[in-house]
């Protein structure tokens, strides 16, 4: 492969990362406004349904950020080869 073919190929996939990355923070910015409202929400929703609700929240979103991570590097594994 050409330096110039290398180059462009790396440049695309810092492009695509970048692209990832900007999908993850909004994500994460949707999620973090999500349990801002639903910890603000006052006398709407009993202490006990909020805590479950945003403990849920943040245990599904632990859990697809480690498997898109787990996805992302099998990807990357299977690539370099």
């Amino acid at each position: 492969m050409s330096e110039q073919n290398e180059i462009k190929r790396l440049s695309s996939i810092i492009e695509r990362k970048d692209l990832e990355i900007q999908d993850i923070k909004t994500s994460l910015a949707d999620i973090l406004q999500q349990i801002r409202d639903i910890n603000e929400s006052v006398n709407e929703i009993d202490p006990e349904v909020k805590r479950r609700k945003i403990s849920e929240m943040c245990t599904n979103t632990i859990y697809e950020l480690l498997v898109d991570e787990k996805h992302r590097t099998i990807t990357a594994d299977q690539s370099n080869k």
